[in-house]
């Protein structure tokens, strides 16, 4: 198994806050992932658990269909020297929460509120468009400390950044040194009703069994992050389950799962 262990060069915190992230739950997770050499996460939302995560020594990459998302990571990637000096210029209030709604004139700009967004919203990202601040968020003394985004910065350097399906994503980069984390939208029918309208986008259950079927087929390994339902129990039979006691959004005890699928022919050791 592949073994991420919190060091000195991981940031000490997310560089976004996003809905559904498992940055908590990234040391345990990451001791699950079956051997590889590539690294590709077709729904990489906040990425949270790659950046506790060693370099997979091949190719990695990062996968989403949220613009901003994408484009933060982007302009972190290639421009820190412009982007982080910005943000720490940024003060915390709700001027510029409500600033950081609006579209921006460049990326640039448009990733520094995307990041404001993130940290003041209640929800963060990846959570739904409604979602607002509070007095509490406004005050909240990490979001005023951006030291952590030049490691970040760091560990996105030679990571691939695209959007596109994350079918598409999967096909294309298949084979059998690689390893597939997907962390979907997890279906509806795992999640409290309070929870079920939070995502931004959510997948139906046919994309779920589209998934589940392309991750049969593939060469590579699979981790996939999700609640135990019925779907899913159907869909990924015969695979591996692991499992964790958790804490939902709504402070609530929640068993999160995750299914492996080793890959189909040779591992290679990195």
């Amino acid at each position: 198994m592949q073994l991420a262990l919190p060091s000195l060069s991981f940031p000490h915190r997310p560089p976004l806050r996003y809905f559904g992230g498992k940055w908590r739950m990234a040391p345990w997770l990451l001791k699950q992932y079956p051997l590889h050499r590539n690294y590709v996460t077709p729904y990489g939302g906040g990425w949270c658990e790659s950046f506790q995560k060693t370099r997979a020594g091949g190719v990695e990459v990062y996968n989403d269909l949220n613009h901003s998302t994408v484009n933060f990571f982007t302009q972190l990637r290639d421009h820190p020297d412009i982007l982080i000096p910005a943000i720490e210029a940024t003060e915390r209030n709700r001027a510029e929460f409500i600033r950081s709604r609006k579209p921006a004139e460049n990326l640039i700009e448009q990733a520094r509120r995307y990041y404001i967004y993130c940290h003041l919203s209640v929800m963060g990202g990846g959570g739904p468009l409604w979602s607002g601040t509070s007095a509490d968020r406004l005050e909240v003394k990490a979001i005023k400390d951006d030291s952590h985004l030049w490691t970040a910065s760091e560990r996105l350097q030679g990571v691939r950044i695209e959007q596109q399906d994350a079918l598409e994503c999967i096909a294309k980069y298949d084979d059998s040194k690689t390893l597939f984390y997907c962390d979907p939208t997890y279906p509806k029918q795992s999640l409290a009703s309070g929870n079920r309208t939070w995502y931004l986008h959510h997948m139906p259950d046919e994309h779920h069994r589209k998934l589940a079927a392309l991750l049969s087929r593939i060469e590579g390994a699979a981790v996939v992050s999700g609640y135990d339902c019925p779907l899913y129990q159907e869909i990924f039979a015969g695979w591996k389950r692991v499992e964790r006691r958790t804490t939902n959004m709504q402070r609530k005890q929640a068993l999160e799962c995750i299914w492996i699928k080793e890959a189909r022919h040779a591992r290679t050791k990195h």
